[in-house]
């Protein structure tokens, strides 16, 4: 009895360092978690909406990390860029590395720009921050510009939508239970990796269901998953994949 509760006390030991988080993401003294939401506004369609963020390596090594940029919504005519070791322009979407040392927060390198020349709407767009030895090992947060008048806005009101992932972590299959807005057109579930690359997407042809969905060909890690509306990504969180 003892012996199997060592193995599995080491397994599951195993399975937190494979999945240890060394990074977390704050700004002042707002502490976020992974794979937060959080909106930036203006009123404004000609200035430029910014995002800051800092990020802190909470382990005993240094750590190199790299920024992912993973655009989820855009809004046509507008364009965004982010700041890490430099400034990149909009068609960059993977960082140069940055080494942050042992219990260090950088509170100056990270920013995220937004300029929607004009065209008033809401654009969704996640970044990762990721150590380069291991890309499991990372934290995100989805920035969420408006810029204009908010009656402008063509959306889906999110209280009329329901989305659980069970179980998560998952193993084999991941089940959905969704419930759509009654005036949906269109409806998927999306899977991204971390570097933002689709892995699963789904077409849901009924308002309300369970869909399951077959993550066992997919590798141990960090996930996130999509409900997307009518072209509009309302809900992003995140999967993990333990097997």
């Amino acid at each position: 009895m003892k012996r199997i509760l060592l193995i599995f006390t080491l397994a599951y030991l195993g399975t937190l360092v494979a999945f240890a988080q060394s990074l977390s993401l704050s700004y002042g003294t707002t502490q976020y978690s992974n794979g937060d939401l959080i909106t930036f506004t203006s009123t404004s369609t000609a200035s430029t909406i910014v995002s800051h963020m800092w990020v802190a390596n909470n382990s005993a090594n240094d750590i190199v990390v790299r920024v992912k940029k993973i655009e989820l919504d855009t809004v046509p005519g507008s364009e965004n860029y982010f700041c890490w070791t430099s400034c990149y322009l909009p068609m960059v979407y993977v960082s140069d590395t940055m080494t942050i040392k042992a219990g260090e927060i950088n509170k100056s390198h990270f920013s995220g720009d937004y300029d929607a020349f004009g065209n008033a709407g809401k654009t969704k767009v996640m970044y990762v921050f990721y150590n380069d030895a291991n890309i499991n090992d990372s934290v995100a947060f989805i920035a969420e510009y408006y810029a204009g008048s908010p009656v402008s806005f063509s959306t889906v009101e999110v209280v009329d939508v329901d989305v659980k992932v069970y179980p998560n972590p998952a193993k084999d299959f991941v089940f959905v239970d969704f419930k759509l807005p009654s005036i949906t057109s269109s409806a998927s579930i999306q899977i991204r990796n971390v570097l933002g690359s689709i892995v699963y997407q789904s077409m849901l042809t009924q308002n309300k269901g369970v869909e399951k969905i077959d993550v066992s060909q997919l590798k141990d890690g960090v996930y996130f998953y999509s409900l997307i509306i009518n072209n509009d990504a309302v809900v992003t969180r995140k999967l993990l994949v333990r097997k």
